[in-house]
């Protein structure tokens, strides 16, 4: 168990420093390069709103990735883990209305809540 854990907390912390440093770094750029007409259209996130989102991300990632021993067992572990999986959850309801699929950040949402509660003592 505690191996799948360290995988899929790996995984998770890839996926968010990438999309974070994504948000941060390439917003106008990608935003610029497609279509209007185009379904992989970036949203009409205000660049402060996508760095700051990208700034949360990249903190959780090096949370997930943190020695067990700076606090108390793994606390800062989980409270990293917990503050993405609030943070997809917020970005799943602003994708929704927003008339995007909301599935990918759901996905890590519950990818985030399994770390949390398979490292609670």
């Amino acid at each position: 168990m505690n191996s799948l854990l360290w995988f899929v907390q790996l995984l998770l912390a890839g996926i968010f420093l990438f999309d974070g440093f994504r948000k941060i770094f390439v917003h106008n750029r990608r935003k610029m390069a497609t279509e209007p007409s185009s379904d992989l259209q970036q949203s009409d996130a205000p660049f402060w709103f996508a760095a700051a989102v990208g700034v949360c991300e990249i903190a959780g990632a090096l949370g997930l990735v943190s020695p067990g021993n700076l606090w108390p067992p793994n606390i800062l572990l989980r409270i990293a883990a917990g503050g993405l999986a609030l943070l997809m959850v917020i970005l799943s309801i602003y994708r929704g209305v927003h008339k995007q699929a909301p599935a990918p950040a759901m996905t890590l949402c519950f990818t985030a809540l399994y770390v949390m509660v398979g490292r609670w003592p």
